[in-house]
């Protein structure tokens, strides 16, 4: 197990021009006392981390062992390759956090396409719950959700004052994240927000997620289905 110490540490091969790292990032969580483990198809050959006096990287084969040493902290994460894009993550330590312990990163599959062919690569996704969980004890919601934007106008979500709703009655996030604070138009945001023991059925029947916009005074909102 190589322990990756620097800022920037050079495995071989070439780390190429700031213009060719992609814009897309993945997020990843993590927790005080958990490691989160990153496996690619192929070995990595250069790692770039953003704050290094508060996480910590070592290398496996062909995976990445990655430890906070802070118990609040956040930096990116930049992972190249002999060929191919280099991979971008977002990582966010907190005592709060439900962790990231393993995540596979895919082979990218070349698409062949026709001349006359063409891919509309803006398309934004659904506006729409990802996903909504309690975790074993029931003490924490976590719900992940999509905020897309349309070509029509960007989206302001006010993210401080997304809510949960049953029977008439609201609920505070315990905490929140989002990957931007605005949707650009054609493009979207993921976001998620913990509530602790909400007073709500557990297969969240009749529960709603409501999240306010700066551009529209009725506010998105997304059933939770049980």
């Amino acid at each position: 197990m190589k322990l990756i110490t620097f800022i920037s540490i050079f495995l071989g091969g070439n780390l190429g021009n700031a213009a060719d790292v992609p814009s897309m990032s993945t997020p990843l969580f993590l927790k005080p006392g958990f490691s989160t483990v990153i496996e690619f198809a192929t070995t990595p050959t250069h790692v770039v981390i953003g704050d290094a006096n508060s996480f910590q990287v070592e290398r496996l084969k062909n995976s990445l062992v990655i430890k906070t040493l802070s118990s609040e902290a956040v930096s990116n994460l930049l992972v190249y390759f002999r060929s191919g894009e280099p991979k971008v993550f977002i990582i966010r330590a907190s005592e709060d956090a439900e962790p990231t312990l393993y995540k596979k990163i895919q082979a990218e599959i070349p698409i062949r396409i026709e001349k006359k062919a063409s891919i509309d690569s803006t398309k934004p996704k659904k506006t729409k719950i990802v996903s909504a969980r309690f975790d074993s004890k029931k003490d924490y919601l976590t719900i992940e959700y999509v905020i897309a934007a349309d070509s029509s106008s960007q989206i302001t979500p006010s993210w401080e004052e997304v809510r949960i709703t049953y029977a008439g009655k609201t609920f505070d996030p315990q905490s929140s994240w989002s990957e931007r604070k605005v949707v650009q138009r054609d493009s979207f945001v993921k976001a998620r927000a913990i509530f602790t023991t909400p007073d709500i059925p557990r297969n969240l029947k009749g529960v709603s997620l409501l999240i306010p916009t700066k551009e529209d005074k009725k506010k998105i909102t997304l059933g939770l289905k049980g």
